[in-house]
């Protein structure tokens, strides 16, 4: 979950110039701008799930990663040209997931937490390595729509290991809770 998660993040960051300018033939500024928009959103899903005063464990992940691959996905497809919107939407579907992956982590593994979040921590910057490589060889090679789609799916693989995570919990009833 890291690993996609952080993919995603430096993926739409790295790449939403080119996504303005290429695919929506919008000028620099609004890939700029929609780069500030993405990580506001980032900011504000936090913020809105520090506002829920509960915990959220890992169905809440799972209809994160959902909502971000959906966003990103009719965007893409619908070469919506409101790149701002959809990244700010996308950064709200996605902003809370890191911080509640972290805590969740360091339930499944009490004894050692500090190790357990490291550990995520890590697969996460790897996944910020690789996933905008990935994204960057598959638009060189297929074009940047079918580069930047895989943001969708690495999405989807939030979705997954949340799903995962939630039949494998050491908590009551299979749902994580920090």
């Amino acid at each position: 979950m890291g690993f996609a998660y952080v993919g995603v993040e430096t993926a739409v960051t790295l790449f939403a110039v080119p996504w303005a300018q290429a695919l929506l033939a919008l000028p620099a500024l609004r890939g700029q701008t929609a780069i500030s928009a993405f990580w506001f959103g980032l900011l504000g899903g936090r913020l809105a799930m520090l506002g829920l005063g509960r915990s959220l464990g890992t169905r809440f992940l799972a209809w994160a990663g959902t909502g971000g691959a959906l966003i990103l996905a009719a965007a893409l497809w619908g070469r919506v040209p409101q790149l701002e919107l959809v990244t700010l939407a996308t950064g709200l579907a996605l902003g809370a997931v890191y911080p509640v992956m972290i805590a969740l982590v360091g339930t499944e593994f009490p004894f050692a937490s500090g190790t357990a979040a490291g550990l995520v921590a890590g697969a996460g910057a790897l996944g910020g390595f690789t996933i905008p490589w990935v994204t960057g060889a598959l638009g060189d090679a297929m074009g940047l729509a079918a580069g930047l789609a895989t943001s969708s799916l690495w999405c989807i693989a939030i979705t997954a290991a949340a799903l995962a995570l939630a039949r494998t919990s050491r908590a009551p009833g299979g749902e994580a809770q920090p």
